[in-house]
């Protein structure tokens, strides 16, 4: 019986692996298939481009009055990797839209948000299409934004300089409505290395992200339609390459695309705000290798005393970026050494303190990037800033690398000056010695003098919040009554005067909007005069005096909603005494 049951059992496993043979079998068929037929896809879709290419060459539209704000999108553009350079086709069907007269003073675009910066400039070279033959060519099909990666290893500027402009670039000027779904691929064309944030920026497109060091040498790549650069209207700060840094003045960037950005980072991020008490903690941003809080514990203390709240401590050496964009997202407070870790505080919820710690002999009037972003129109984050003012609490490294503060490389006089300054002068970025000498200090915080500001802003946070509208940003859209419909006017006599109605439907997109309150703006006008006699109301007629006859007067209504003001009836009542 046992024998019997062991050669079932053979029997069985024999039976079992010729089925899983012919099912590797069939795979593997179905497999070569799927690679034929996506081979044949791919040879088919080449032809088909590289044949539009050879039909009508190159085109570019462009936008912007000069190189700063010019955007252009491509139709055939491409790339040599081997001569560095991108390549326009030029035919009988090439189109030419928006190019400057002179596209080489100093340059057709920018190729980053960083405004006339020489690494990132853009332009193209002129082929006549007849080279196009003599050249390996490989196609790339779809919509490709090619823009230059700024600083991709500092988090302050992969934010403020890249991912926020691309976001910016893609919803506002790509016209993309939905971000989780499109076709646009990403190609990073400034030639770094990805860099610790390349998942933040492959967030953006469901292709792989594309980097100039993995074009393939041998081949000129052509993009079937290329959006060169990003958008600038997103930025809202400027490094100091011709002037100090500071704010970008007129600044276009709003905290309600600031915050449907955070939104979309937190979805494709898949994290999940849960948090409904915004006192609930304090997030202290730790430093363990420079520009370090020495006396960390005591500032610690100093936050759960003051404020009753619980306190977080995080760093990149201890948290992913997706741990450290969950945590900010969801604190009420945000403290830290001046640095980049602080543009976390664009995922804050409105009203959270930003509390910025300078070391000593750096003025935060100087710099200010988290400053001003707080101060953003509808950001709505409260900020301070303390300074160490004690030279005997800082402790400076002059024997460092010159790009981490070292100061002993420099003449003993100038180590002198500098190390016996009291604040740093302004200076344009970005190698001055006494700036990095100071920012790279580490210091020991005055405690009785950082609980003082942190109650103060405390207090601000509260008071504001008090008087808050709910959520400046949750009705971004506009919605604007219409015009009023079926005006009219009406004549009649009362003890010698002459009295005229006038009266009107609401407008048809009224019912269908929510509002506190409706009123109606009433413009009259005598014909020839240029006085205007304007009238705010509650009800749908108003009535008025004249007491001459034969009088024409011009008559103009709108509806307005709240803060929403329709428009006008385009053409004039003409009301007739």
């Amino acid at each position: 019986m046992r024998n019997i049951n062991r050669i079932l059992n053979f029997a069985l496993i024999c039976m079992m692996t010729a089925m899983f043979q012919q099912y590797l079998n069939i795979k593997g068929k179905l497999d070569d298939e799927r690679r034929f037929r996506d081979s044949s896809n791919e040879k088919e879709s080449q032809r088909t481009l590289t044949e539009s290419l050879s039909l009508f060459g190159s085109s570019v539209w462009c936008n912007g009055d000069n190189h700063t704000s010019r955007l252009c999108t491509f139709h055939n553009l491409c790339y040599s990797p081997a001569r560095h350079e991108y390549m326009f086709f030029h035919s009988n069907m090439s189109v030419l839209y928006g190019l400057p007269e002179d596209r080489f003073s100093p340059a057709l675009q920018d190729m980053a948000s960083v405004t006339n910066h020489t690494m990132n400039y853009f332009n193209y070279v002129d082929y006549h299409l007849s080279v196009a033959k003599e050249l390996s060519i490989k196609m790339l099909p779809g919509t490709t934004l090619l823009l230059n990666r700024f600083k991709p290893d500092n988090l302050m500027h992969v934010i403020h300089d890249d991912i926020l402009p691309m976001f910016s670039t893609m919803r506002n000027e790509m016209k993309i409505a939905d971000m989780t779904s499109h076709g646009v691929r990403l190609a990073s064309m400034e030639g770094q290395e990805p860099g610790d944030f390349s998942a933040l920026y492959e967030l953006f497109s469901s292709h792989k992200l594309l980097f100039k060091n993995d074009l393939l040498q041998q081949s000129v790549i052509c993009f079937e339609k290329a959006h060169v650069g990003v958008s600038k209207r997103s930025t809202w700060y400027q490094y100091g390459f011709y002037e100090p840094q500071g704010p970008i003045r007129q600044t276009q960037a709003n905290g309600c695309m600031f915050r449907e950005f955070a939104a979309f980072m937190r979805a494709q991020l898949n994290i999940k705000l849960v948090n409904k008490n915004l006192k609930k903690y304090a997030v202290v941003i730790s430093r363990k290798i420079n520009r370090r809080i020495l006396n960390e514990a005591e500032l610690l203390m100093a936050v759960i005393e003051v404020l009753g709240i619980r306190t977080v401590t995080v760093s990149v050496e201890s948290h992913s970026i997706t741990e450290l964009i969950k945590i900010v997202s969801e604190a009420s407070v945000l403290v830290g050494m001046h640095g980049a870790l602080l543009s976390l505080a664009i995922f804050m919820k409105p009203y959270s303190l930003l509390l910025e710690l300078f070391p000593y002999g750096v003025n935060p009037a100087h710099y200010t990037p988290y400053k001003t972003l707080s101060n953003i129109t509808n950001m709505n984050l409260i900020y301070s800033a303390w300074v160490n003012k004690n030279p005997d609490n800082t402790i400076t490294y002059p024997d460092n690398l010159p790009q981490f503060g070292g100061i002993s490389h420099l003449p003993h006089d100038v180590q002198s000056s500098i190390s016996s300054s009291r604040e740093v002068p302004l200076h344009l970025c970005c190698s001055d010695p006494e700036w990095l000498y100071r920012i790279y200090q580490d210091t020991l915080l005055d405690i009785s003098s950082f609980k003082i500001i942190l109650n103060e802003s405390w207090g601000e946070r509260e008071e504001k919040m008090a008087t808050a509208p709910k959520d400046v940003c949750s009705n971004n859209f506009h919605l604007y009554p219409g015009p009023v419909e079926s005006i009219s006017c009406e004549t009649t006599m009362d003890n010698d005067r002459n009295l005229v109605k006038i009266s009107w439907a609401t407008p048809n997109n009224l019912k269908y909007l929510v509002v506190a309150t409706v009123q109606y703006e009433v413009l009259i006008q005598e014909q020839g005069l240029r006085e205007v006699n304007a009238f705010l109301l509650g009800t749908v007629a108003f009535t008025f005096a004249s007491e001459w006859k034969n009088k024409l007067y011009y008559v103009w209504v709108r509806c307005i909603t709240g803060t929403m003001k329709g428009p006008f009836n385009s053409r004039a009542l003409e009301c007739e005494t």
